[in-house]
């Protein structure tokens, strides 16, 4: 499973420090699912697959690591968590409909998820 030209850039990105944004973190915990959704259909994907694939795979590893440590200060959680965290903000996005993450999905799936 290797990472689409996107995730590279936005592994780019996160290399140089900017700052983690949906815009940026989104994409690739949708194309992480994606993934494991292409791998297994008849399954629904949960947080405690993606999480560690986030973790696992470098393009996005970065991104995390970037996000996690600009949060120093208030540092109570583990690395795994934060991504977690990720996940969540990224399910609630979907959760409530946002038509900007589910044309990710089906440029990523190649289906229609309405």
């Amino acid at each position: 499973m290797s990472p689409t030209p996107e995730a590279n850039e936005r592994l780019r990105k996160a290399r140089r420090g900017e700052q983690w944004t949906q815009e940026t973190g989104f994409p690739i915990i949708a194309s992480a699912i994606a993934r494991l959704y292409r791998a297994d259909l008849d399954n629904f994907i949960s947080k405690r697959e993606i999480v560690p694939l986030l973790l696992d795979e470098t393009h996005s590893r970065a991104l995390v690591e970037t996000a996690y440590k600009k949060i120093g200060r208030d540092r109570k959680s583990s690395i795994e968590k934060y991504a977690g965290n990720m996940v969540q903000w990224f399910s609630q996005k979907w959760t409530i409909g946002d038509p900007k993450w589910l044309g990710l999905f089906k440029r990523l799936l190649g289906v229609s998820l309405e």
